[in-house]
């Protein structure tokens, strides 16, 4: 259970980054 919530915390993490880059890219262009 434990290695299940870090890999969705992880993931959670990740897509919340490239979330914030691509918003980023959009601004700069």
């Amino acid at each position: 259970m434990a290695s299940t919530l870090a890999l969705t915390t992880a993931l959670s993490v990740i897509t919340l980054g490239v979330i914030i880059l691509a918003r980023g890219i959009q601004y700069g262009m």
